[in-house]
């Protein structure tokens, strides 16, 4: 018999790393620090493929969130 335990914490603070209003070609870097294990990046409520790191790179316009997970 396994056991689990959840433990709800904050939600993640995610911050830019530069502007976020930029031209057609141009990008910035999304990050989130903490002492979390998994990440997944969404954007406009879809998850981005393979973005499982704390920090990812946008060049699109939109709505982005990151889920978090901590185990421990």
């Amino acid at each position: 018999e396994a056991y689990y335990s959840t433990t709800i914490v904050n939600s993640p603070v995610i911050l830019a790393q530069g502007p976020i209003t930029f031209c057609e070609g141009q990008s910035v870097d999304l990050c989130v620090y903490g002492n979390y294990d998994y990440f997944q990046w969404q954007r406009n409520g879809v998850n981005l493929s393979g973005q499982t790191s704390n920090c990812i790179q946008v060049f699109q316009s939109g709505n982005y969130t990151v889920k978090v997970l901590s185990m421990y």
